[in-house]
C-alpha cells in the first residue's frame, strides 16, 4: 500500500491543511507520497520533510504583511476601515502600485520562503514530493518531483506552484514562465496516482465548490476532506481567522475519520446521543406520524448522514446553534452544546411580544425567515418552561420545520435541563 496525502490550493486557507495535518497526526496516518498545489505544495514540503512545529511556528505568525507588502488583508471590514482611515490614502497606495507594477510587492513572501524552507531537506525525505505549476502562456501543466531537483531550486518550484497571477509575478525557472499550478488542477489526485499511490487522502479547501471540484475525488481510493464552513478569503490572514480555519480543518477530519461526531458542529461521542436521539425520533413519529418521512427528509441533506438517530437530533440542534452564532471551533460534549445553544438566545419581554406580532418580528429578524426565528424561540421558551409546545404543535401540525424544531425542544427540556 502506497498512502498519499493531497493538499489543494487556496491562499491563507492553507490553515485549514494545517489543522488537518495535526488530526492525522494524532490519528498515527502516515504518507509516502505527497502532493500539492499553491499553499498545497507549500504546506506538503512540511509534511513531506516532517516539520510540523516548524509549519505551525510560521502559520501562527503569519499575517498580510508579512506575505505582501503595503497591503490590507482582502476582508469587507478591512477594506471598508482603509477607505475611511486617512481618507483612503492606504487603499489608494494601493491601487497606484498595483497599476505601475501591474503586479503585487510580495518580496516579504519570498523572505517567508527563504526563512522556512530549506531545499536540501526534501532531496533526503523518504516521502515523495509532488508540486503543479502551470507554464504561460500556453498554461501547460507542469508535475515537478521536489526530491529529484537541486536543493538551490526547490524553492523557486514552490513560489512557481504558489505564483498566483496577475496579482503575484510569475516565476522563471530554466527560461519558462511559470504561474499557479491552480490554473490547472488544483488538487492534484492524478498526479499522486501517477506516483503510484493507491489510497489519497485529500484535503480541498474549497470544498469541491465552482471551478475547482475535481471529479477524481470521488474514486473509491480517495478519501476527501473538506470545510463544512466557509473559510473566507484566499488572502485573508488575521491571526483569528487564521485559528479558526486550523480548528475547522482538525474538527472536519477527525470527523470524517469517525473520531468525533456533528455536521458542521463537531462533538464528543457518547451514549447520550443516540440515546437522547431514539427519544426524540419517537416522539417525531409519534407526534406527527404523517410527516415522519418529510422530516427525515427535511434533516438528511448532509454529507455523512448516517441514518443513526443521533444524526437527526444533532442536525436540529445545529441549526439552531448556526443561526444564534454559536462558535463551530470548539469540540463539544452534548449539555455542552445545548447550553451553548441557550445562551446565544436572548429572549427579552419586548421579543416575546413581538413573536407574537409576525410582521412586527419578520421586521426585527428580517435575514432570517420568520418561521425558523420563531423555531429559536420555542426552543428557548421551552426551556424556560413558558409555552406550551403540544399546543403550538398541534396549531403547526404541518409545518414540517415547525414541528421538528418544537420536538426537539420537547427532547431539550426533558432530558438536557435536568443534566448534573
Amino acid at each position: 500500500m502506497k498512502r498519499a496525502l493531497v493538499l489543494s490550493g487556496g491562499g491563507s486557507l492553507g490553515a485549514y491543511e494545517m489543522g488537518a495535518w495535526k488530526a492525522l497526526r494524532e490519528l498515527n496516518i502516515d504518507f509516502q507520497v505527497v502532493t500539492g498545489t499553491s499553499i498545497g505544495a507549500l504546506n506538503g514540503f512540511f509534511v513531506a520533510t516532517n516539520q510540523f512545529e516548524l509549519a505551525l511556528k510560521l502559520w501562527q505568525n503569519v499575517s498580510i504583511e508579512k506575505v505582501i507588502n503595503n497591503a490590507i488583508d482582502l476582508d469587507y471590514n478591512e477594506i471598508q476601515k482603509s477607505v475611511t482611515r486617512d481618507n483612503g490614502k492606504q487603499l489608494k497606495s494601493i491601487i497606484k502600485s498595483y497599476l505601475k507594477n501591474h503586479q503585487l510587492d510580495v518580496s516579504p513572501f519570498y523572505d517567508l520562503v527563504n526563512k522556512y524552507i530549506d531545499g536540501s531537506l526534501i532531496t533526503e525525505s523518504a516521502i515523495k514530493l509532488g508540486t503543479v505549476s502551470v507554464i504561460w502562456p500556453n498554461l501547460k501543466q507542469v508535475n515537478t518531483i521536489i526530491n529529484n531537483q537541486p536543493s538551490d531550486k526547490v524553492q523557486d518550484y514552490l513560489i512557481a506552484s504558489s505564483a498566483l497571477f496577475p496579482a503575484f509575478p510569475m516565476r522563471t525557472i530554466d527560461g519558462k514562465k511559470h504561474v499557479d499550478g491552480g490554473y490547472r488542477e488544483n488538487l492534484p489526485i492524478e498526479f499522486a496516482i501517477d506516483l503510484g499511490a493507491n489510497e489519497i487522502i485529500a484535503i480541498d479547501v474549497f470544498g469541491g465548490r465552482s471551478i475547482f471540484n475535481n471529479p477524481l475525488n470521488q474514486l473509491p481510493i480517495v478519501k476527501t476532506i473538506g470545510p463544512s464552513w466557509n473559510l473566507g478569503s484566499i488572502l485573508l490572514f488575521k491571526q483569528d481567522v487564521i485559528d479558526k480555519n486550523m480548528a475547522l480543518g482538525y474538527n472536519d477530519t477527525m470527523k470524517v475519520f469517525g473520531k468525533k461526531r456533528g455536521f458542521k458542529f463537531t462533538l464528543h461521542d457518547d451514549e447520550k446521543i443516540e440515546e437522547y436521539g431514539r427519544i426524540y425520533v419517537r416522539k417525531l413519529v409519534t407526534t406527527n406520524p404523517h410527516l415522519s418521512k418529510r422530516i427525515f427528509d427535511f434533516l438528511s441533506h448532509d454529507q455523512g448522514w448516517s441514518k443513526r438517530p443521533g444524526d437527526s437530533l444533532l442536525r436540529v440542534l445545529e441549526i439552531v446553534a448556526e443561526a444564534v452564532n454559536v462558535s463551530p471551533e470548539p469540540i463539544y460534549h452534548l449539555a455542552e452544546f445545548i447550553k451553548a445553544i441557550d445562551e446565544h438566545i436572548v429572549v427579552s419581554d419586548k421579543i416575546q411580544k413581538e413573536y407574537k406580532n409576525s410582521s412586527a418580528f419578520q421586521k426585527r429578524f428580517g435575514f432570517f425567515p420568520p418561521t425558523r426565528q420563531e423555531i429559536y424561540q420555542i426552543i428557548h421558551l421551552a426551556n424556560q418552561k413558558r409555552i406550551n409546545l403540544a399546543k403550538m404543535i398541534k396549531k403547526n401540525k404541518d409545518d414540517v420545520p415547525f414541528v421538528t424544531f418544537a420536538v426537539a425542544a420537547q427532547v431539550v427540556h426533558d432530558l438536557f435541563n435536568n443534566e448534573d
